[in-house]
């Protein structure tokens, strides 16, 4: 991993001299970083987001006992990163990191409040700077040593606050800035799975540069660039909402409108820096094989699907199965531990679904199609239930009644819809869906497992129970809106489900 792929570094030491040699080496690299003192007067307003490395001194004063340490530095990371900051590496800058390394570690993990760090690495401050003291300091020391035997507490007060006032002085020597940088770069190659992410973040912010330019490009520059530009962001926002905009509609609609439009121009943008980035091998490796690791009564557990569910006890084949359902895992002594695992993978797969299928909704977002929205009609839901699981003992009560607005995008862009066009389904939950026998006839159609409000579950569309609603503001708030994509993949086995050749013939 090279520093450039990270664009948002903080440094916490409360001798700025002692953090310059980084501040330094990063700025050599066009890495911006954030210094703070640990100063409570000088903290960050709000805890920051999108910090993806701290460099954090590990000694503020001459406290020695190592848990009032590390409360201290929880105290300093909890207002420095944001508890939804994400994924950052944790770099501890000391002049005694071993001494307290190992404690801070294992102490960190009993504070979830504070933001965890996905690596904690660390580099010794005697190996960048030698600290030169001059002779004034050092017969300061020994008097400020001196006066304070002294009895008369009054004079002994004075004169130390006179010392108070004087500020001390120090002199760094630093080592040469390559070596700084390559000692970090070293550091951060011990997380290989976090570097290929923070690439891509940092490829991303390229992309959406190279967009802005192109955008503020179109005008030429004076003073009328500011009017040319407002007008093309008018233009912008006409393009994705189409004839929905009036003489009604606000700045913010139109602005919003204008950022769904650069939305669609920036995967192009994004391709390009693609192209660009050059990968190595040897520091980018993957494991073959997708599997999720967990340690669990100090085994490790990995389970992995390539056609069955495959789940391996320390490295070796532990047991495998087509669905949590059959028998060798009903009767399995270690029963519990394989349902533990396999809601690991089914729920990072549910999430996994749910960011590349669904998208967020827009607050007053109601010109597209694609929102689910959960509804209540007894008749209908029975009617979809029954033809799902047949007569499987199931829990009705865990199953909800959902309706999806499959209109077309056209007349929601040129406000020409009429009725809103919809197709009924249920929400069922995961557990609830696999204990289904037979597969599920073709006019059933199945999303993969979804992540919704933090349950894992499955939507099932019935092409027989199709309607349509006014064309008015739906009051309900919906459950999630599907991406237009695979909003079409349902239009698509829908409308082959309708046009489907029957054959008619006398025997």
């Amino acid at each position: 991993m090279e520093l450039n792929a990270i664009n948002k570094v903080i440094i916490i030491d409360d001798q700025i001299e002692e953090a310059l040699p980084i501040m330094k080496a990063l700025s050599t690299k066009g890495i911006y970083s954030l210094f703070w003192d640990g100063q409570l007067k000088n903290k960050p307003e709000e805890p920051l987001n999108g910090v993806r490395l701290v460099i954090l001194d590990m000694r503020f004063s001459t406290v020695t006992d190592s848990h009032i340490i590390n409360r201290s530095l929880f105290s300093l990371l909890k207002r420095a990163i944001s508890l939804e900051n994400g994924p950052y590496i944790l770099c501890m800058w000391s002049k005694h990191n071993n001494e307290y390394l190992a404690s801070f570690k294992e102490e960190l993990k009993e504070y979830p409040q504070v933001p965890q760090p996905y690596l904690i690495t660390s580099l010794e401050k005697k190996d960048f700077i030698s600290l030169i003291r001059d002779s004034h300091n050092e017969a300061r020391d020994q008097l400020a040593a001196t006066i304070s035997s002294i009895n008369d507490t009054t004079i002994e007060e004075k004169i130390m606050d006179i010392f108070n006032m004087v500020p001390s002085f120090s002199e760094h020597e630093e080592v040469p800035i390559d070596n700084l940088l390559t000692e970090l770069n070293g550091k951060l190659k011990e997380m290989n799975a976090l570097s290929s992410l923070l690439v891509w973040e940092n490829t991303v912010s390229k992309a959406a540069n190279m967009l802005l330019n192109s955008v503020a490009m179109l005008s030429d520059k004076g003073d009328n660039w500011n009017k040319n530009v407002q007008n093309i962001i008018q233009r912008l926002a006409i393009a994705n909402a189409g004839k929905i905009l009036g003489t009604s509609t606000t700045n913010a609609e139109y602005i919003s409108n204008a950022f769904a439009s650069l939305n669609q121009m920036l995967p192009d943008e994004l391709w390009n820096q693609m192209h660009l980035i050059h990968f190595d091998d040897e520091e980018f490796q993957h494991m073959t094989s997708s599997s999720i690791t967990c340690l669990i009564n100090q085994n490790e557990y990995s389970i992995s699907k390539i056609g069955k569910f495959v789940l391996k006890k320390n490295g070796r084949d532990f047991i495998s199965y087509s669905k949590i359902i059959d028998k060798n895992v009903v009767i399995h002594e270690d029963k519990e531990i394989i349902e533990e695992m396999h809601n690991k993978y089914l729920r990072t797969q549910g999430f996994s679904n749910s960011k590349l299928l669904c998208q967020k909704i827009l607050l007053n977002d109601n010109k597209k199609p694609g929102k689910l929205f959960l509804v209540d009609d007894k008749e209908i839901k029975e009617e979809i239930v029954l033809h799902t699981f047949d007569k499987v003992d199931i829990n009705d009560d865990q199953i909800r009644l959902v309706k999806l607005d499959i209109s077309s995008s056209c007349d929601y862009a040129q406000n020409k819809l009429k009725r809103k066009r919809i197709l009924f389904g249920i929400k069922v939950p995961v557990d609830q869906f696999n204990k289904r026998t037979k597969s599920l006839p073709e006019s059933l159609y199945s999303t993969p497992e979804l992540l919704i409000n933090d349950e894992l579950c499955i939507i099932v569309f019935s092409f027989h129970h199709i309607s349509n609603d006014q064309n008015r503001e739906f009051t309900l708030q919906p459950l999630l809106e599907f991406r237009e994509l695979f909003l079409s993949d349902i239009k698509h086995y829908l409308s082959t489900f309708i046009s489907r050749v029957g054959i008619i013939r006398l025997d």
